[in-house]
């Protein structure tokens, strides 16, 4: 026991001798630091080459951002960070929908048996050939948010429907095909993982296709098919017509499930506004003391946005500082930004802006404000002429930190509270 008791004593001297800074009225006078300490809550930290000391209330008003007073090459620089908020503009977008399509029902007259004498009748052994085509209407996709001019679609299967009217027999199914031929170049079809440029079926089948694309831009504003119909009848009997009528092939065509998308490509016209809570200063304030600032130099400000959307966007800054004891404002000039958008839906694209005193950050803290308050908005630009689409999972992002350099005419004491209560 006493051997431990020994080493513990031993251990706290040797961490006074090698921390070594001074304590006046518990206050920390961090010119005698010597950049190998963070201390912070009652516990210390030995990070490297930085001295950082967080203050859990320097900044009021910004719920789960972070403020920091760090020494970083004998400099003090007072930090802060955070997120703005993004739903307006992932909500907006989240929301578009595409229209339903309706379903058609269309028919090919075949072999005109009004005139049979009976029926059954056999009809005559030979090659027929007919031909017709479908047209089914697409609604006009676009909205107010955005102009489409093509769809990635998701899961968006057309169901084709063959079936027979006034016509029997023991080989009709066999004897009688019909070959798909989508017309112009609107939409992409696939069957088995497979790009069909036409596909065939017997009377009486059931085809499911997938549409992967259509192209709105090409001049189509719906999905036009050929159908060109054979009825090879090899012997008498094979197919008959059952009604004295004019027989029929009936094709019906539908979609099996509402239209969803995966990546919308059109352009874009949106815009939001927001403001952030104003970050109140009073809490420096009482910190600093009577400590005389010399100057807040070239103060920055950085901007940076992760985003998989494919729109690009222009980002203003409406940044302000006041001093509510001599009454004096400043603001930024020109902190407007163009935000790249990603080159493909696949890809997260990162932005990063950094404002400066050429913005006029300097200006913002040489009245020693009390307060800062943030605006922003966002625009869409329709005419540029970079990538414009939207993907089914829009995610974006939008983070600042801020550093102030502080320059001081005496040695900075802080004053910590109840933040800092640690005595050596």
């Amino acid at each position: 026991m006493k051997l431990k008791r020994f080493l513990l004593i031993y251990f706290i001297a040797a961490l006074t001798g090698v921390f070594n800074f001074s304590c006046i009225d518990q206050s920390y006078d961090l010119e005698q630091l010597s950049g190998e300490v963070e201390l912070f809550g009652n516990s210390m930290a030995i990070p490297i080459g930085t001295t950082t000391i967080y203050l859990d209330s320097v900044i009021g008003g910004l719920a789960g951002d972070s403020g920091a007073l760090s020494v970083k090459d004998g400099v003090y620089v007072f930090e802060y960070a955070g997120s703005m908020d993004m739903s307006g503009l992932t909500s907006a977008l989240g929301d578009f929908s595409l229209m339903p399509v309706n379903p058609i029902s269309t028919g090919i007259p075949l072999y005109d048996a009004s005139l049979a004498p009976w029926t059954p009748f056999n009809i005559p052994p030979m090659v027929y050939n007919y031909s017709g085509s479908s047209s089914m209407n697409l609604p006009d996709f676009s909205t107010s948010l955005i102009a489409v001019d093509s769809v990635d679609l998701s899961n968006c299967i057309v169901r084709f429907v063959l079936r027979p009217e006034g016509l029997g027999g023991p080989k009709l199914k066999e004897s009688i095909r019909i070959r798909f031929i989508p017309q112009g170049s609107v939409a992409d079809y696939y069957s088995d993982g497979q790009k069909l440029s036409d596909w065939t079926l017997n009377m009486g089948d059931t085809l499911d296709v997938e549409l992967k694309r259509l192209r709105l831009a090409a001049g189509g504003s719906s999905l036009d098919i050929k159908q060109e119909v054979t009825m090879d009848i090899s012997q008498s009997g094979d197919v008959t017509a059952d009604q004295p009528i004019q027989t029929m092939m009936h094709l019906e065509m539908s979609f099996l499930n509402p239209l969803d998308y995966e990546v919308v490509y059109g352009k874009v016209d949106y815009s939001m506004n927001g403001t952030a809570e104003p970050i109140n200063f009073e809490a420096l304030g009482d910190i600093l003391d009577d400590n005389d600032v010399l100057s807040f130099y070239n103060p920055s400000i950085v901007l940076s946005t992760q985003s998989n959307l494919g729109v690009p966007i222009v980002f203003s800054l409406d940044m302000g500082t006041s001093n509510s004891t001599t009454g004096e404002s400043r603001s930024l000039s020109n902190a407007s930004f163009t935000m790249i958008p990603a080159s493909s839906p696949s890809e997260v694209r990162q932005n990063q802006f950094v404002i400066d005193k050429e913005y006029g950050t300097d200006e913002l803290f040489k009245i020693n404000p009390d307060q800062i308050t943030m605006g922003y908005g966002f625009a869409t630009d329709p005419a540029s002429v970079l990538n414009h689409f939207v993907s089914k999972n829009t995610q974006m992002s939008m983070d600042y930190s801020m550093q102030i350099p502080l320059q001081f005419g005496s040695d900075l004491d802080i004053g910590m509270g109840s933040t800092m209560n640690l005595s050596l």
